[in-house]
């Protein structure tokens, strides 16, 4: 999870014109005018279209106006920020040069922030400060360019007097709450796709287990594809694939069968697959790559029983691993567990603007898809859930179940659960299994308990009948 980028400014994109108001903008300055019309004639004033029309182009023009000044402050001060940060990177590099000349045991570790846009916005303040700033509530406040870094009380060669982050008392909170207007600061969701690929509940409903059988042989044929996927409303992302889908297909077998996974390339990039489980060095997917138009067959025992993610692990790993290149395999124990509805749930995000963060969220790579179209279960039945986090760029996801818990088995490799909860959170390749079942008929929800994760598209309803 990250800085949403209706906190940050951005570089002015191709079409936008420096000072324009944006579209919601606009309204609302329609609406105070609106109102400002109603007060002119409830005090007995004449009020015309023109006179409103007049009134909201004057509004408009000093609006811009005082934007575009805002705009070429923010110039100044970035490029003053920006050397009053080489000043103290200059400071942190002398003093890490002279303690090279120190006794081990009197240094002192320290690392110096790298010279990137967020850094520069942290230093002008305007991290947490969105559309405050924008419209003139609160000015950005920049440090003199002759300014001396701050003390260095710790001998770390730190800039610890000057704070990065915005000085509350100087917010006007109450003009920047209105400014919301009720809506999330979150970025709108666009609304789930209604063209799901046509094999999506074969990643949701895992093939049935298998009991152990002495010398099985089980094959599977994975193909790496670039594939264009609609994953929300009007949302296309440009994936790399194993069999066209994200996440890939359910690999399930049993503890003590012999595995032969071959991966066939059809794309432009190398590729290979790393499962995640015990097996020889030669069959873990980081050295074993399948090169363009060529195949690749790993092959191991599947050990221990659980439930585990597997990726690509080419370099550069998160283009790979953010694309989509990832799926679920199930080793099951000797003696299947107990009959159930089963389900696997992957959790992921989509960069959809290759920013280092995520824009949309998911169970099985649909975003809000289950929420519009509910999973049905029956009441009295015992559920059993594979959950899997492959949510690249955010350190943690998590899984919250309403009016209800689950008996949760980490990573699947014990038949005792550890615990009873309605939450668990994951870091990313992490996982488990959740047992649990509904009394009473209805319409139940599950999602993170993130709520910038819920609202970008991880939410989905249990449908009890």
């Amino acid at each position: 999870m990250r800085l949403n980028r209706t906190q940050i400014p951005q570089e002015p994109l191709d079409g936008i014109v420096r000072g324009a108001l944006s579209d919601v903008a606009r309204e609302r300055l329609k609406a105070d005018v609106v109102h400002w019309g109603l007060e002119q004639a409830r005090h007995g004033q004449s009020v015309t279209e023109d006179l409103l029309q007049h009134e909201y182009q004057k509004r408009l023009h000093t609006a811009e106006r005082q934007l575009r000044a805002i705009e070429d402050e923010y110039d100044r001060g970035l490029e003053t920020a920006q050397a009053r940060l080489h000043a103290s990177m200059e400071v942190q590099k002398k003093a890490l040069v002279e303690r090279m000349h120190e006794p081990t045991s009197h240094r002192a570790n320290s690392s110096a922030a790298p010279m990137t846009r967020r850094n520069l916005l942290m230093a002008l303040g305007l991290v947490g400060v969105p559309a405050a700033t924008a419209f003139g509530v609160t000015r950005v406040a920049v440090p003199p360019a002759d300014a001396a870094p701050a003390s260095d009380p710790n001998g770390l060669g730190g800039d610890a007097g000057w704070h990065t982050d915005p000085d509350a008392s100087k917010i006007d909170n109450v003009k920047l709450s209105a400014m919301t207007n009720g809506d999330t600061v979150y970025m709108p969701f666009p609304g789930a796709t209604q063209n799901p690929w046509p094999n999506h509940l074969s990643r949701l409903f895992p093939p049935p287990a298998r009991p152990a059988l002495r010398g099985r042989v089980r094959e599977f044929t994975l193909t790496a594809q670039e594939k264009v996927l609609e994953i929300a409303k009007g949302v296309k992302f440009a994936g790399w694939t194993y069999d066209g889908t994200i996440p890939g297909p359910i690999i399930r077998v049993t503890q003590g069968d012999h595995v032969k996974v071959t991966l066939k390339n059809q794309t432009q990039h190398p590729h290979s697959i790393h499962f995640h489980s015990i097996h020889p060095s030669n069959q873990d997917g980081v050295f074993q790559t399948v090169l363009p138009g060529e195949s690749g067959t790993y092959e191991f025992d599947a050990q221990p029983f659980g439930v585990f993610p597997y990726h690509c692990h080419t370099e550069p790993i998160d283009q790979h691993v953010f694309r989509g290149l990832y799926g679920v395999m199930i080793i099951d124990p000797p003696q299947p567990r107990p009959p159930a509805r089963e389900m696997v749930m992957l959790m992921n995000g989509f960069d959809t603007n290759f920013d280092q963060g995520n824009e949309l969220y998911s169970i099985n790579g649909l975003p809000g898809y289950y929420y519009d179209n509910p999973i049905q279960l029956k009441a009295g039945q015992l559920n059993r859930i594979y959950l899997v986090n492959m949510t690249e760029f955010d350190a943690v996801n998590s899984f919250h179940m309403h009016a209800n818990m689950f008996q949760w088995f980490p990573a699947g490799t014990s038949l005792t659960p550890t615990y009873l909860n309605d939450v668990v959170h994951l870091g990313v390749g992490d996982r488990g299994i959740l047992e649990f079942t509904y009394d009473a008929p209805g319409r139940y929800m599950i999602h993170a308990h993130q709520n910038e994760l819920t609202i970008l598209g991880w939410k989905a309803l249990f449908r009890v009948l």
